[in-house]
């Protein structure tokens, strides 16, 4: 598997094939049942895509690729401050692994550590921090804001 930065390299290594997903994930219960159907996104040389931030500090995988193209990720961020702006998706940040500090927009930040969560609603900002010489996994969760039906 080719990879260009640290971030990549550390989340190949850590989950290169749904199968190894599966089975770290098993402690979550029904909570991801149905994300593994298949492996994740690949390219055309047959290995993971990635989506890479902040200059490879931050990199996540999708899951599973569907229409809605809101698919859950899983991600590994190294130590630094990052500031993703939500558009129009409210996002599920879980800790699967390690701890981070998260905050949305200019509100308190909190310490998170495995399967602590924050929700960040369409339109804010989600503020993260990883003081740690160790790097934090993630998995996010996306759904799209719900217009308010005429009156």
């Amino acid at each position: 598997m080719t990879t260009q930065t640290e971030g990549e390299r550390i989340l190949a290594e850590r989950w290169p094939d749904a199968a190894d997903l599966r089975r770290e994930f098993s402690y979550m219960g029904n909570s991801l049942r149905g994300f593994f159907d298949v492996n994740s996104v690949v390219d055309d040389a047959n290995e993971p895509k990635f989506n890479v931030y902040e200059n490879g500090k931050v990199v996540s995988r999708t899951l599973v690729q569907s229409l809605t193209r809101k698919d859950p990720t899983v991600g590994v961020i190294l130590p630094g401050e990052y500031h993703f702006g939500t558009g129009n998706n409210t996002e599920t940040l879980t800790v699967l692994d390690g701890q981070l500090e998260a905050c949305v927009s200019k509100g308190f930040y909190s310490l998170l550590r495995r399967d602590g969560t924050i929700v960040a609603p369409a339109g804010t900002t989600l503020n993260l921090r990883v003081d740690t010489s160790r790097p934090c996994f993630y998995i996010c969760r996306y759904e799209p804001k719900t217009e308010e039906v005429g009156r």
